[in-house]
């Protein structure tokens, strides 16, 4: 039988989830702007 959705097995399966996917959300952010500074930082050098 599936757990109930309020369960406690449940709700910390659920939490892990979030807190995987808002690490991968994090990442992905502090890698965009890691790029874009990279790149800002090559330009400023080049000039």
């Amino acid at each position: 039988m599936p757990p109930e959705p309020h369960s406690p097995d449940f709700s910390a399966l659920e939490k892990e989830a979030l807190k995987e996917t808002s690490l991968e959300i994090i990442k992905s952010e502090l890698q965009k702007s890691l790029r874009e500074l990279h790149q800002k930082n090559m330009t400023n050098v080049a000039n």
